[in-house]
């Protein structure tokens, strides 16, 4: 198993359905699935239901494929094995043909695969109908809107208590962030929470006949959001997303600067709160960098270029929950200069990987990102090329 496995950065291994039955003990309930190569392995084995065809399987296994998040867990293996069968049919014994479909995941501590996203109408009798996704998407917006903590509170509750229950805490948050929105704006964002909590307790009912199409779900919330758009217009604009974090003290400080001392200093005139995209100018050095991010307020600043022309250009956009979590690069020499930013390379904390800009060579440096902490901005010195480079790296207390 462990041989077959190895590449689980490629496409997803053809793994014999005899293999996953036997490292699995015929599918045993009682046993952890795998533990090899360093990576622990789950199966998930499809029931040989009818409507449960070969356009269906196809669908689940190119959505996973296509699914790559650090909280999602990956696609590692399939198994599609047809084999022949003997049954009784009539008083005559035939050949039926039998389909055996499998999907191997990498299993992610605390994370539960199918368990709680199950509708329970295909837990007790294995029925899929419509519904089975508008229960799963309901589970995920409770999640999402109250965290795990909360989450497991709604079984003890009413669900004007729960609903309630969620209101209150999404409206010390935004009391929090009072400065950022106005009295208008919090009134939008707490009718957001209430109908999003609302529907998605619909959609987690226990008689399927009772919970909301796609569809409805999809026209609520485009009647919630003409709400939103004649109550408080403005929040249909960009904001910087209410941050779990932020409810604490936060602490900016520099780190820095890497590269040399020469040519002009360049530093940034408003305080950062978040970092939206830069722009880096690359060709065997770094010529030049430009970023934009926000301030407290949620007003967006562009500063840059820094440095000279020449060079492709790069643009990373962040997305919104998307943080600068790592900066590592090189300063060497070019040509006549002497101690410049020859290499970049940016990491987020969605794994995502920047770069490497530039070429490299000379002496390697990191920044030190702590995991309650982002990098927001960015100082140092530049000419005709990025000589210098330090960072503004924001701590959530």
């Amino acid at each position: 198993m462990a041989d077959e496995l190895q590449h689980t950065d490629a496409m997803p291994t053809d793994l014999t359905f005899d293999l996953i039955k036997s490292i699995t003990d015929d599918f045993s309930e009682k046993n952890q699935i795998g533990h090899e190569n360093g990576k622990e392995v789950a199966g998930k084995k499809l029931h040989d239901i009818a409507s449960l065809d070969d356009v269906k399987f196809m669908n689940e296994f190119i959505n996973l494929m296509s699914a790559q998040h650090q909280n999602i867990v990956q696609l590692v293996g399939y198994c599609y094995d047809t084999r022949r069968k003997v049954v009784l049919h009539n008083g005559k014994y035939v050949v039926v043909h039998v389909e055996e479909r499998a999907l191997c995941f990498e299993y992610l501590q605390r994370g539960s695969l199918d368990n709680g996203y199950m509708p329970p109408e295909y837990i007790q009798i294995c029925h899929i109908t419509e519904k089975f996704d508008v229960f799963s998407l309901g589970v995920i917006i409770i999640e999402i809107m109250t965290g795990t903590k909360e989450t497991s509170k709604r079984a003890d509750m009413s669900p004007q208590q729960f609903i309630e229950l969620v209101h209150e805490n999404w409206r010390r948050r935004f009391e929090l962030a009072t400065p950022m929105y106005t009295s208008e704006e919090v009134e939008s964002l707490r009718l957001q929470v209430k109908t999003c909590i609302e529907m998605a307790l619909q959609c987690v009912e226990a008689q399927r006949l009772k919970r909301p199409t796609i569809a409805e779900v999809v026209s609520r919330l485009n009647i919630l959001d003409d709400m939103v758009r004649k109550i408080s217009p403005s929040l249909l604009l960009y904001k910087p997303p209410i941050d779990p974090l932020s409810s604490g003290d936060q602490a900016l400080t520099k780190f820095g600067p890497w590269g040399g001392s020469g040519d002009m200093d360049r530093d940034m005139e408003v305080v950062p709160h978040r970092l939206e995209s830069l722009t880096i100018c690359s060709a065997d050095i770094i010529n030049s960098l430009a970023f934009s991010y926000n301030d407290h307020n949620g007003k967006q600043h562009t500063v840059g270029p820094w440095g000279g022309d020449g060079g492709a250009a790069f643009t990373i956009r962040l997305g919104a929950f998307e943080h600068i979590k790592g900066l590592s690069g090189t300063v060497g020499s070019f040509g006549m200069l002497q101690n410049v930013i020859t290499s970049l390379k940016f990491t987020t904390n969605l794994n995502r990987t920047y770069g490497p800009y530039g070429k490299g060579g000379g002496t390697p440096f990191v920044v030190p990102v702590e995991d309650a902490a982002s990098i927001v901005g960015f100082f140092g010195r530049a000419g005709p090329c990025v000589e210098a480079l330090g960072v503004y790296i924001r701590t959530y207390l």
